[in-house]
């Protein structure tokens, strides 16, 4: 019995771990989407201050 509490206490912290971990990813994937999207903003905007300029 000493052993099956174990191995489930075990099993118990690792699934803990694990959601943790996906919190985590999920908080990441977010910031990397906002991230992407200002620099999406930002690559916008030069293309439209690049566009002025001409060379002859």
């Amino acid at each position: 019995m000493n052993e099956q509490s174990s191995a489930a206490r075990e099993i118990a912290q690792r699934v803990e771990n694990l959601a943790h971990d996906s919190e985590v990813d999920a908080h990441a994937a977010i910031r990397i989407e906002q991230t992407a999207t200002e620099l999406a903003q930002v690559a916008q905007g030069l293309s439209g201050l690049t566009g002025r300029f001409r060379i002859s």
